[in-house]
């Protein structure tokens, strides 16, 4: 009887051993994944080229970057993010360069650039360009009148000299230590007022020859 008792045990002890296991209770091998070991290899290579090419650079131009001018972050987000801050002549003048504690600007045609990390060229009294501080002497780059000529109005000028003073324009436009700030408002020119005259006779004699 005993014996027919475990007989008739048997096939539910095969039936348990047979039984599937769950997928979740399954332990999968931890591996790393292969993105990290690709870096673990290509890092260390991409450091020494990039280093490579540092060290060939000051060797071949004593600078790290083969020569080329980096714009600063300043300048970058100038260029990014145009100013779009308006001025008038007076407050141009806060900003000649005479307080210390101020940038220091300067017009041309319109638009207004901060030249302060020229502040030795710039600032009054004894910078060597300080009477083109805090106001728009257009005029004055390309006549070098820098007594009477301090001022925008560009009536009686050639074609060349308005390009010259164009160009003027450009390299503050594209200076990497100068950023452009704004613009200038300028009150109207009285047509019916006086050109201003040339600071020299010989330069006068000229015009009065062309007109």
């Amino acid at each position: 009887m005993a014996s027919e008792q475990r007989q008739r045990k048997a096939p539910a002890a095969s039936a348990a051993a047979s039984r599937p296991v769950p997928a979740a209770s399954r332990r999968p091998r931890t591996q790393p994944p292969r993105n990290v070991n690709a870096w673990a290899f290509i890092a260390p290579v991409l450091l020494f080229w990039i280093a490579m090419a540092f060290a060939l650079s000051y060797i071949v131009t004593e600078t790290l970057t083969f020569g080329l001018t980096i714009p600063s972050y300043r300048k970058i987000m100038t260029q990014l993010f145009p100013a779009t801050r308006n001025f008038t002549l007076e407050e141009l003048k806060q900003y000649d360069g005479t307080d210390p504690a101020k940038p220091i600007y300067l017009a041309i045609l319109g638009k207004v650039y901060d030249v302060s990390n020229g502040r030795g060229y710039y600032a009054k009294p004894n910078g060597s360009y300080s009477m083109f501080a805090g106001t728009d002497a257009g005029r004055a780059f390309v006549t070098g009148c820098f007594e009477t000529h301090l001022t925008h109005d560009l009536r009686g000028l050639t074609d060349a000299e308005i390009d010259s003073i164009k160009g003027w324009q450009q390299f503050y436009d594209n200076a990497d230590n100068y950023y452009f700030v704004g613009r200038i408002h300028y009150p109207p020119i009285d047509p019916d007022s006086p050109i201003p005259e040339p600071c020299n006779k010989g330069e006068k004699n000229e015009k009065d020859k062309e007109s």
